[in-house]
């Protein structure tokens, strides 16, 4: 389990045990699609998580991969309103700095099928699943990026891009750079 899925699903189960919530976790691919349309369900993880990747590949934002020519992987967070925009791709550190950016994806969506809430944190790296769940956990982060959606968001769904920079070893906290509501 990458680093970052680890400090997710800690936020995730502590905000869970502070509500007296009952819950389960599992790895991604040791539950059924049956299982997934049951009960609601909290997602973390970038593109190693595959039902991540399957409940977001509909929707306006998306994590989006290629390899290169040097067989490095560029990942970014697609813009179906913008598709060739690649600028949400997660910046490896510079040789001097050590500064990163990292982009995530947070959303919750309710399943038309089973009624059925998804909650998913999906960043590019571990930094931003990471702060994707502690922005979706913790009611301070929570409100610093939902300040600037429109009145009603809170009863729809929704899905919103943050990036988040890791400057001298020290994680900022998480820019809202876009939404959809629907």
């Amino acid at each position: 389990m990458p680093v970052g899925n680890a400090f997710a699903t800690a936020n995730f189960a502590r905000l869970f045990v502070m509500e007296r919530a009952k819950f389960r976790i599992e790895v991604a691919n040791a539950f059924t699609s049956e299982e997934l349309q049951s009960s609601t369900v909290v997602l973390v993880g970038g593109p190693e998580n595959t039902w991540s990747s399957f409940l977001t590949e509909t929707l306006r934002f998306h994590i989006a991969s290629q390899a290169g020519a040097d067989s490095k992987e560029t990942v970014w967070i697609e813009d179906r309103k913008n598709p060739g925009r690649r600028d949400w791709s997660f910046s490896t550190p510079s040789p001097n700095s050590g500064d990163i950016v990292d982009f995530a994806i947070l959303g919750r969506l309710k399943d038309t099928r089973s009624g059925q809430w998804r909650v998913i944190a999906s960043g590019l790296n571990d930094v931003g699943t990471s702060v994707a769940s502690r922005t979706l956990s913790d009611a301070n982060y929570m409100r610093e990026i939902t300040k600037h959606l429109p009145p009603g968001w809170a009863s729809k769904s929704f899905e919103v891009v943050i990036s988040v920079k890791v400057a001298n070893g020290k994680v900022g906290y998480p820019q809202l750079v876009a939404y959809e509501i629907w």
